[in-house]
């Protein structure tokens, strides 16, 4: 179930907003996903950077959670597959 969730929100969050850094400094790196998902009683918010380092806040009526790490290669290749595959265009 918790898998399903992740990968849910990952493409919601595909779909709401695909942002990328506009700065020529070379230690920034731009931005691959930006998903977020709201609900009455929740909201949850990830950032992900091109280079793995991912942010997530889970914001509920009683507290903000941050939760910041970074995915391994294998692991980032996967979610580019995901988000750059036509797949996510026919999802109905």
């Amino acid at each position: 179930m918790r898998h399903a969730y992740i990968v849910l929100l990952l493409l919601g969050l595909y779909f709401t907003d695909r942002a990328q850094a506009q700065s020529n400094a070379p230690t920034e790196t731009a931005y691959l996903l930006r998903m977020e998902r709201a609900s009455y009683q929740q909201t949850v918010c990830v950032l992900l950077n091109g280079n793995g380092q991912y942010h997530v806040e889970r914001h509920t009526l009683q507290k903000v959670r941050v939760f910041e790490g970074s995915l391994n290669a294998a692991e980032l290749r996967d979610i580019i597959h995901i988000v750059s595959g036509d797949r996510l265009f026919n999802l109905e």
